[in-house]
């Protein structure tokens, strides 16, 4: 049965359950969202009938993250999540393979939508910052941009200087 063969009270009944379910996450908030759970069977087969995603496993990923933050910040979940919620549906996604770490690649089908060349859009994975890698990033920067007085933070009273930031 697809999304459109789907009767309307069938239709509507799903959209009430989906209507539940986000008052109970509302109610119970994401310390207790597993007083939730009765709802899951009921709207996964709500998203089989109607072709649709409810996005639960995004939002209970997103829900445990956020209880204790790994060192991203729930980055992946919160773009999981974003993604999930997309009309038309997901434009990124996260791939990974045994031989490479995880990336965000575009969905093909959406790539003529943004002005890129490639689906592979990067890594998923922060990469280990430092105070040193930092400031050799700063340094370049300001090179390359010829920013002088770079760093420095003027007062009020540094306009009245003839040469301010130096």
């Amino acid at each position: 049965m697809s999304g459109d063969s789907v009767a309307p009270h069938q239709r509507a009944a799903c959209e009430q359950l989906h209507s539940e379910y986000k008052q109970c996450l509302a109610k119970n908030g994401r310390t207790h969202f597993s007083a939730c759970t009765d709802f899951h069977s009921k709207l996964r087969a709500c998203e089989n009938m109607l072709g649709t995603s409810y996005c639960i496993d995004e939002g209970i990923n997103l829900m445990k993250c956020t209880k204790n933050p790994d060192p991203s910040f729930c980055a992946k979940e919160f773009v999981a999540m974003r993604e999930c919620n997309r009309p038309q549906g997901p434009h990124l996604v996260l791939s990974s393979s045994p031989s490479s770490p995880p990336h965000y690649e575009l969905r093909p089908e959406v790539k003529h939508l943004y002005n890129v060349d490639s689906t592979d859009l990067g890594s998923a994975v922060a990469p280990v910052r430092s105070k040193e890698q930092l400031d050799r990033v700063a340094d370049s920067l300001k090179a390359d941009l010829n920013l002088p007085g770079y760093g420095h933070i003027p007062y009020k009273w540094e306009s009245l200087r003839p040469n301010p930031g130096a």
